[in-house]
């Protein structure tokens, strides 16, 4: 299992919730999720694939779409504060839906970000039930490709025998996924 690597230093309230709102964090259920989404924001997404490296600077992209919703001047971005797992998550939800929106699909980013929750099997970490280690066993075992081939384990598993998971990166498994539930 790949070592999680803490965040430090960007835990800035409003952007913070500006990230919650995009995936209706305040809203019923989810704001029983703030210790889950605390500690998602806290761990560094990492990857062993190249391409994934787009997703780290899509993540990060969020920042400087927040800063210009909000006429922030570019002082505020820190660089070389890397992408969280949260801020990748929720990036690849809002392209997740991007993806089927202009198919006559509803636009719902917090739709895609709790469907990743609930196949990375973290849909039962409420603050009630919260447990750091397994959090970080979830996430690290996706991050290193420590699951099944079929991508049981990773936000987007199939449901056909296939190209290994493992072996392909997060965009081409966002698009079999798409492909095989949506599309059919």
């Amino acid at each position: 299992m790949a070592k999680v690597s803490k965040i430090v230093g960007w835990y800035i309230y409003d952007y913070y919730q500006w990230l919650l709102d995009k995936i209706d964090g305040h809203m019923y259920p989810y704001y029983d999720y703030s210790l889950l989404l605390n500690e998602l924001h806290s761990i560094e997404f990492t990857y062993g694939i190249a391409m994934d490296q787009n997703r780290a600077n899509d993540g990060i992209r969020l920042r400087v779409e927040y800063m210009d919703e909000n006429l922030i001047p570019d002082l505020f971005y820190k660089e070389g504060i890397p992408c969280s797992v949260l801020e990748m998550m929720i990036s690849l939800a809002v392209d997740c839906d991007q993806q089927l929106m202009y198919n006559g699909v509803t636009h719902n980013v917090a739709k895609w970000f709790w469907l990743m929750i609930e196949n990375l099997d973290l849909m039962r970490m409420t603050d009630d039930n919260f447990n750091t280690d397994y959090v970080h066993q979830q996430i690290g075992n996706w991050l290193s490709r420590n699951f099944k081939m079929d991508g049981s384990g990773s936000p987007f598993p199939l449901k056909t025998r296939g190209r290994d998971q493992r072996k392909v990166d997060i965009w081409m498994q966002l698009c079999g996924y798409i492909s095989e539930n949506f599309y059919r």
